[in-house]
């Protein structure tokens, strides 16, 4: 499997935010972004996250710190496999980057907006990583990175709106905070959060992305059980039609369903 975590560029393919993803482990990294980010994870498993969050802090300006945040968020994850130490580094890193932003006037925009752009990919990221439909080996989700990943991933639905994304994202957004609420299991929400990506996935025109979407609320309803034959029909109908559709991202997105429903259904 293959999935892309959100880097910072203005506009991001859709299928990017959802392949679950070993080839960003796999790239060339820096020997010093390695280091840093055993040396976070130690300082964190030692309960010295401060000590961890100073170390983060102490060199640069703001966009070399909020980079340094956004690095040790992926390193943290697909090096050090530390979920542990990606939750609160993440929420370190985003609180940096909204306190920051705040401190620049509407006479330096683009400071803040860079900022802000930053915060958007951490929380992406961080609702992702804390996310167990991927089903990563070696990572351990705990009921507080759940409700992390939640709030984050409403985070960065907010920030996408302020930073005036298009629909694509929009629906990227919305079909985090619904995965969230499927792993929490409050099936109402999710379903919620589904129909609006499923709205702003037609906006954008992304057939396979409104296929998936309303395949997300069939495995909701499914999960919820109230009407489950015709739900599990839906579900089977909207698999059938991403593989009819056959490009790479439709093909991911029915298996994806698939396996969605086994893992969240044990």
């Amino acid at each position: 499997m293959l999935r892309l975590t959100l880097d910072l560029w203005p506009f991001v393919i859709f299928m990017v935010l959802f392949i679950p993803i070993c080839a960003a482990a796999q790239q060339k990294i820096d020997p010093a972004r390695l280091e840093m980010a055993a040396a976070v994870r130690k300082l964190v498993e030692d309960n010295d996250g401060y000590a961890a969050i100073e170390m983060i802090q102490e060199k640069g300006d703001f966009a070399e710190v909020a980079q340094r945040y956004e690095y040790l968020v992926r390193d943290l994850y697909w090096q050090e496999k530390a979920l542990h130490a990606v939750v609160p580094i993440g929420n370190a890193g985003i609180l940096y980057c909204l306190t920051k932003a705040n401190e620049f006037t509407e006479k330096d925009s683009e400071n803040e907006r860079k900022l802000l752009d930053y915060a958007k990919i951490i929380s992406y990221n961080l609702s992702s990583f804390t996310w167990p439909g991927w089903g990563e080996k070696g990572i351990v989700i705990t009921e507080h990175a759940l409700m992390v990943g939640l709030e984050a991933a409403k985070l960065n639905a907010r920030l996408v709106e302020i930073l005036g994304a298009d629909h694509g994202q929009l629906s990227n957004s919305y079909w985090a905070i619904g995965a969230q609420y499927i792993a929490l299991k409050d099936y109402t929400k999710a379903i919620g959060a589904f129909q609006s990506a499923v709205e702003h996935a037609k906006k954008a025109g992304g057939k396979d992305a409104v296929l998936m979407n309303n395949g997300y609320i069939a495995v909701a309803k499914v999960l919820e059980g109230s009407e489950k034959a015709k739900a599990q029909a839906d579900l089977d109908k909207i698999v059938k039609d991403l593989k009819a559709i056959g490009t790479d991202d439709a093909n991911f997105f029915a298996d994806q369903l698939v396996s969605v429903l086994k893992l969240f259904s044990r």
